[in-house]
């Protein structure tokens, strides 16, 4: 949760906001585009400074966590079966790491141009190297798409971006919606995948947003 100041009839009253509900407000104008990082919220002390913030460093805030909580899983990730799936109709382990680690790459794709035809594209294959080659993946797709989305400016990440096969339309959006749904969500829903699969193979999984079984708090 973030804060946001209402300034039109008080400037003392917090309105509390997710993400999505902060987005809408600077989307839409009905709030001003003045937000406090999480970190600065002091219960008793008060909301701390004011700072303006445009809707890529709104992104943003929530950007290195995730990478972070998505680097401490590739970590975990074993070299010795990246073959292996829980199900013959899952995604190999080696094969679904590697879709991790290189997603951030997909938002950069989507920074960068106006729209993608998936039946004009030929993608790299997903072959997995090593755990180490996972970590290297992420932090230079990452690297890259954290520079782009600082660099955006605001008229760039409400400007629609579409995604075809052929002739069909997948979906057409601003970019600032598909940041999260296609970009960030996408991460975090295939990360989760790799977490159930570290316990089906007995290997430590991270507590990312509490404790897990493997890291308890105490």
């Amino acid at each position: 949760m973030f804060w946001v100041t209402k300034l039109d009839k008080n400037p003392a009253l917090k309105v509390r906001c997710k993400m999505k509900e902060i987005i809408s407000h600077v989307e839409t104008g009905k709030y001003p585009k003045c937000v406090f990082q999480a970190s600065n919220y002091n219960p008793e002390g008060g909301l701390g400074t004011l700072s303006a913030m445009n809707i890529g460093e709104l992104l943003l805030l929530d950007f290195d966590p995730e990478i972070d909580s998505t680097r401490r899983t590739l970590e975990r990730i074993p070299e010795n079966d990246p073959q292996w799936k829980p199900h013959p109709k899952s995604m190999a382990i080696g094969r679904l790491a590697l879709h991790v680690a290189r997603l951030p790459e997909f938002w950069t794709r989507i920074l960068t141009t106006s729209e993608l035809n998936m039946a004009h594209e030929k993608f790299p294959d997903i072959i997995f190297e090593s755990t180490a080659h996972l970590l290297s993946e992420l932090e230079r797709t990452a690297g890259e798409a954290k520079s782009q989305t600082a660099k955006a400016s605001d008229d760039h990440l409400r400007a629609t971006w579409k995604l075809s096969f052929g002739d069909r339309v997948i979906f057409e959006a601003p970019r600032m919606l598909l940041y999260r749904t296609v970009f960030l969500n996408h991460v975090v829903h295939h990360r989760a995948q790799l977490g159930v699969y570290l316990r089906l193979l007995n290997l430590p999984v991270p507590g990312l947003y509490g404790p897990s079984a493997d890291e308890p708090f105490s």
